[in-house]
C-alpha cells in the first residue's frame, strides 16, 4: 500500500518562496544593469546572491517533497524522499507512536530540524532519528526499531496505522534486508566536513562583501583611479574605478574552479587535495581584500 506525506501546505510555502526569490532576482538584475553604481547596487547584488543561492534549494526540496512517499507491504516499510531510500523490515519495528505517544520535546525537535525536508539528528537520550516528514503536527508518526527511529507524516494517518497493524500481524516467509541509501550530491560530498563548510561559507561571503563594497564606494572614487605603480610606489597607470569590480569577478571564477577541482578530488577520495584547493580559494579571497583595500587608499 502506498501513502504520501502531508505536502499541500509545504509545497504552497515552497512555491511562494520560489516566486518571491524570482521577483527579487528580476528586480536585482534590473537595478544592477542600471546606472549609477552605488549603495543601491550593492543591495541589489545581495538580493541577487540570495535568490541565486536559494532557488536551487527551493527547487530541490520541492521536487523531493512532490516525489516523496511511503510504501507498506507484508515484508517492509519503504521510505522515499528525493534520491534517498530507506527499507525497514517490519520485523525490525518494535514500536509505532502517534499523537500523545510522541513526547512534545521530540515533536518540537523533529519540527525544528525537518522543515519539510530530510533531517538526521540524535535526541537527548541517544536515540537516532531520521525524519522523512513534512509536518510535525497531528499526522506525525514515529517508527522505532532497535537501531533507531524514523519520523513520518502520512496524509492518511488512520489508513497508514491500520495498514501497519494488519501487515505486521502477517508472518511473511520471505525476508528482506534493511537498506539505507543516500544519493551522492555535490553538497554532501564536498561539504561533508566542518572545514569545508567554513571555507566555502567564508570564501563565498568574502567575495560577495568585496563586490558589494566596491559597488557602494563607486560614487566616492575619482574618475581616473590608479591601477599600476612604479618602483617608488607612485601611481603610474590610471583607469575607470569600475575596473575594480573585475577583481571579485575573477575571484569568483577562480573559486568556482576551486570547487570543481575539490569535488573531483573528493570523488577520488583524495580529501587532503580537496581541502587544500578550498584553502587556496580562501587565501585568494583574503589576498583580493588586501589588494582592493590598498588600491582604495589612493581614491
Amino acid at each position: 500500500m502506498d501513502f504520501t506525506p502531508v505536502r499541500a501546505r509545504a509545497l504552497a510555502i515552497h512555491l511562494s518562496v520560489g516566486f518571491g526569490l524570482c521577483a527579487v532576482l528580476g528586480v536585482g538584475l534590473w537595478r544592477l544593469l542600471g546606472v549609477p553604481l552605488n549603495w543601491q547596487s550593492a543591495g541589489a547584488l545581495l538580493g541577487v546572491a540570495v535568490a541565486i543561492s536559494g532557488l536551487p534549494v527551493i527547487a530541490t526540496r520541492s521536487i523531493a517533497l512532490a516525489r516523496a512517499g511511503y510504501r507498506l507491504d507484508s515484508q517492509a516499510l519503504t521510505l522515499r524522499w528525493g534520491g534517498d531510500l530507506e527499507v525497514v523490515p517490519l520485523d525490525h519495528i518494535v514500536e509505532l507512536h502517534t499523537g500523545g505517544g510522541i513526547a512534545p520535546r521530540v515533536r518540537r525537535r523533529i519540527g525544528a530540524r525537518s522543515g519539510w525536508s530530510r533531517a538526521r539528528f540524535t535526541l537527548e537520550d541517544g536515540q537516532r532519528v531520521e525524519a522523512f516528514a513534512s509536518s510535525s503536527g497531528s499526522n506525525l508518526v514515529l517508527i522505532v526499531t532497535s537501531h533507531g527511529a524514523w519520523a513520518l507524516s502520512p496524509a492518511d494517518l488512520p489508513g497508514f496505522v491500520d495498514a501497519f497493524s494488519r501487515l505486521s500481524a502477517v508472518i511473511s516467509a520471505e525476508k528482506v534486508e534493511a537498506l539505507s541509501y543516500r544519493r551522492r550530491t555535490f553538497a554532501r560530498e564536498l561539504l561533508g566536513s566542518r572545514f569545508a563548510q567554513v571555507a566555502a561559507a567564508a570564501t563565498s561571503i568574502g567575495l560577495l562583501l568585496l563586490m558589494m563594497l566596491l559597488l557602494a564606494v563607486q560614487p566616492a572614487l575619482v574618475s581616473e583611479h590608479p591601477f599600476t605603480f612604479d618602483a617608488a610606489g607612485v601611481p603610474a597607470g590610471l583607469g575607470s574605478p569600475a575596473r575594480l569590480l573585475l577583481l571579485p569577478v575573477f575571484g569568483m571564477m577562480a573559486w568556482l574552479l576551486d570547487l570543481g577541482l575539490g569535488w573531483l578530488a573528493v570523488r577520488r577520495h583524495d580529501y587532503v587535495a580537496a581541502y587544500m584547493v578550498m584553502g587556496v580559494g580562501l587565501m585568494t579571497t583574503v589576498g583580493l581584500w588586501i589588494g582592493v583595500l590598498t588600491l582604495l587608499r589612493f581614491a
